[in-house]
């Protein structure tokens, strides 16, 4: 994964680096991810990645209860400043700090390209243990990044670990790949 120090110190020079509250491009892939989720409402989600919780607020209106994650102290202090009622917003890096609890959502939004293969088929294990059942919305963006591996490489090796057809995340939304799947228990 990328250092978590990178993270931190992008976060500290910039409260919000990538434009997640003014950025069109955003906005359009938050309301396409949105689209992706398969029920209306949930008991508990849990979003990897939160950064600064734009897209927290959002889903926050589609569950009882949220965990948002992510490895920036600056970025998870600013998602706090959001004060959303249901949402509890922790610091912690993927796949090692997962939530020990069972979600019936998990949404990672541009975050799994950031893990390499053996972390990312680590988180996999992880989600089949704790949240067999639960529905996974992944959004990968398709372009250029420094991270270890591509948008479309991770939903492919993140889909494979999960036991999903892999053609589901040639769901391409132009800049971005999508996948929404149903996570199945171990030995299934």
């Amino acid at each position: 994964m990328k250092r978590v120090q990178d993270f931190e110190t992008l976060y500290r020079g910039n409260p919000d680096p990538w434009d997640y509250q003014t950025s069109p491009y955003e906005r359009a892939k938050y309301l396409a991810t949105l689209r992706l989720v398969p029920r209306r409402f949930y008991g508990s989600a849990l979003e990897l990645g939160c950064s600064i919780g734009v897209l927290s607020q959002m889903l926050a209106t589609r569950c009882q209860s949220l965990v948002a994650v992510d490895a920036s102290p600056t970025a998870v202090g600013k998602a706090r400043e959001r004060r959303i009622p249901n949402a509890r917003f922790v610091v912690g890096v993927m796949p090692r700090d997962m939530p020990k609890q069972r979600f019936d959502l998990i949404v990672a939004s541009e975050f799994i390209y950031y893990l390499n293969a053996a972390q990312l088929r680590r988180l996999g294990r992880i989600l089949r243990c704790t949240s067999p059942g639960a529905d996974c919305v992944l959004v990968s963006f398709t372009g250029r990044s420094n991270a270890p591996l591509s948008g479309r490489d991770a939903t492919r090796i993140f889909l494979r670990e999960m036991g999903a057809p892999e053609h589901v995340a040639g769901q391409g939304k132009g800049r971005f790949v999508t996948a929404t799947l149903k996570i199945p228990a171990l030995g299934s």
